[in-house]
């Protein structure tokens, strides 16, 4: 996840810019929930059987690979570019490497069946900073995506599925979320349909400490009754976040509902398009499709609200050790159930 509090930020895109800080007078409001389901609620239609798709060890194996630095242009960076293009050529997509001057996403496609014209995008960043492993940013998100590529493979969706590993998301040349942005942009461009985004940002640290995870600044006051909830649960980081825009309030309830049947406690948040001052909700990839006009969720840890680790600052190490698999493994169960109802709309 990119860490730009403090800071004003720039994405251009051909032509044009847009300058983001922060005071975002014209963006954001939420309706910021704590999921709680009771048991009557039902999870999306093939959970089961998407979820068991999933496996730990292979999860384990590719998160253990792509934990080692990989700031765009190093040795590592493309041999985690060459793992994405392999799994998902592997697993019958058609992939495409989406050069575009300064990096390249690597984008995986299998068409759908009855709504070709329409998508549903899971992704994650696969760059880090310099000099730290990234394990939970973003190696996390990484294996998830390829985890998740492997298990929707086997079997054919009412709409297309693409798979993509965004390239420097992480603050390069005064600018963050550089990969994304391009391949939205194109998007943009194309008139393509995207019906959900989907992307896994940091989703491997948890910890029943008390104390352990912090409520970002501002929060307590603008979602009072959903910060006390973290408060009451003695501020454990026990849980995973999904936040998505207003065209995406049938996925976040469908992946609470999902996470639910997992035992994976998750806390979602539900934006609409009103002024809020409020940066930590734009610090990833999802923002590149909300500002392009497509839906989009991201699903973290919350990073530097709950990881001490963030970025190997202050002389620690994001590394593998460091993470709960079990956690990241059910959240990427979660992920697939939900996509997969995604996929194949009623």
């Amino acid at each position: 996840m990119v860490d730009i509090r403090n800071k004003t930020f720039v994405l251009e895109a051909r032509g044009f810019e847009r300058t983001f800080g922060i005071f975002l007078g014209w963006f954001l409001a939420a309706g910021f929930g704590c999921t709680a389901q009771t048991p009557e609620e039902s999870a999306p239609s093939g959970t089961k059987q998407s979820s068991d798709s999933v496996r730990f060890e292979r999860y384990a194996a590719d998160l253990q690979f792509v934990a080692e630095p990989r700031p765009p242009g190093s040795a590592h960076w493309k041999r985690v570019q060459d793992k994405c293009a392999a799994v998902f050529e592997d697993s019958g997509f058609a992939v495409e490497r989406q050069g575009y001057g300064t990096g390249v996403n690597v984008i995986g496609t299998k068409m759908g069946t009855v709504r070709p014209d329409e998508s549903v995008i899971i992704s994650a960043h696969y760059d880090s900073v310099e000099n730290c492993p990234g394990a939970d940013d973003n190696a996390s998100g990484v294996a998830g995506v390829l985890e998740a590529a492997r298990a929707l493979s086997s079997q054919n969706h009412q709409r297309t599925l693409k798979v993509a590993c965004w390239d420097e998301e992480e603050f390069l040349r005064h600018r963050p979320l550089i990969g994304s942005w391009e391949y939205a942009e194109r998007a943009h461009k194309r008139g393509e349909e995207i019906a959900a985004v989907y992307v896994l940002e940091m989703i491997g640290f948890m910890s029943e400490e008390v104390g352990s995870q912090e409520i970002p600044p501002g929060l307590d006051i603008l979602f009072p009754e959903q910060a006390k909830q973290v408060v009451d649960n003695q501020n454990r980081a026990d849980f995973i976040s999904i936040l998505g825009n207003t065209p995406t309030k049938d996925t976040l309830d469908a992946f609470s509902r999902a996470a639910n049947e997992l035992s994976l406690r998750s806390v979602s948040l539900y934006l609409t398009l009103q002024p809020v001052f409020f940066i930590d909700l734009i610090r990833s990839d999802h923002a590149s499709f909300w500002l392009h006009n497509y839906p989009a969720v991201v699903i973290s840890d919350s990073a530097n609200f709950r990881n001490p680790n963030y970025h190997c600052v202050d002389g620690r190490v994001d590394d593998v050790a460091s993470l709960n698999l079990p956690f990241a493994v059910r959240v990427v169960r979660a992920t697939v159930a939900t996509a997969t109802a995604s996929l194949n709309p009623s």
